[in-house]
């Protein structure tokens, strides 16, 4: 099923912005992962600077189809729910890994965990209530 996005220009835009806001943060976390994944590793406490190399390996090409997207004429109802639920998921898997203690993190990390779920978790919120003002 393909979703025109045509409910009316406010919403289609909204949704798109936050499409493309969405895409600039997950470029920017894979770029700083990429770059910088000893002293983000170290300042965390993770103990695995692999996982934030292998992190912003995975979200490098993801942001770059955020974007691309964001851009699209018509988007498939699959491309539109796809985000919300990545962004959904990545909240539910930052709570357990705070509630669990696992990986043991320095007070910073638990502190920056948590911001970027809160984050992620707005951005997911505002996606979901533009979609609903789409259909």
């Amino acid at each position: 099923m393909s979703i025109s996005l045509e409910a009316t220009r406010f919403d289609r835009e909204e949704f798109r912005a936050l499409l493309r806001l969405d895409a600039g943060m997950v470029a920017v976390s894979a770029a700083s992962c990429l770059a910088f994944a000893r002293p983000i590793d170290r300042f965390l406490g993770l103990g695995a600077p692999g996982v934030l190399v292998a992190l912003g390996a995975i979200f490098l090409p993801y942001g770059g189809l955020l974007a691309w997207l964001a851009n699209r004429p018509r988007l498939t109802r699959k491309e539109v729910t796809t985000p919300v639920t990545l962004n959904a998921a990545w909240v539910i898997a930052s709570a357990a890994m705070l509630i669990s203690g696992r990986p043991r993190l320095t007070t910073a990390g638990v502190w920056t965990v948590a911001g970027v779920a809160i984050g992620v978790g707005l951005l997911a919120v505002a996606q979901t209530r533009a979609l609903r003002r789409m259909a």
